[in-house]
């Protein structure tokens, strides 16, 4: 699911899907706020690092930032983050490991 259909429809999915057991998988695209109502259910957010610092309020600028803001949607439940980087790759997180991606030149 992205976020280019209304929020409200996005919430009204997320609960379905939740309800039903079935896997959530958000890009948050295009950027903007997400109530942590729904941010608790998301089993796999895909957000880049301009996603990743306006959902976080979080000022991206170093890999150390990425997972300052990475640990602070973790810790508002979403359950597994893949953060895009461009060129220098992605890093994949949940509660249990962080994993960092180069990418291939």
């Amino acid at each position: 699911m992205q976020l280019e259909i209304p929020l409200d429809t996005v919430k009204t999915a997320v609960d379905f899907c939740h309800k039903k057991g079935i896997k959530i998988i958000l890009n948050p695209a295009p950027a903007q706020q997400i109530p942590e109502e729904i941010l608790c259910k998301v089993d796999y957010l895909i957000p880049n690092e301009t996603e990743l610092e306006l959902m976080t309020g979080e000022n991206i600028n170093t890999e150390e930032d990425v997972k300052n803001a990475i640990n602070k949607l973790l810790n508002m439940g979403v359950k597994n983050i893949i953060t895009t980087l461009g060129e220098k790759g992605a890093i994949y997180a949940s509660s249990k490991e962080l994993k960092i991606f180069n990418s291939i030149k």
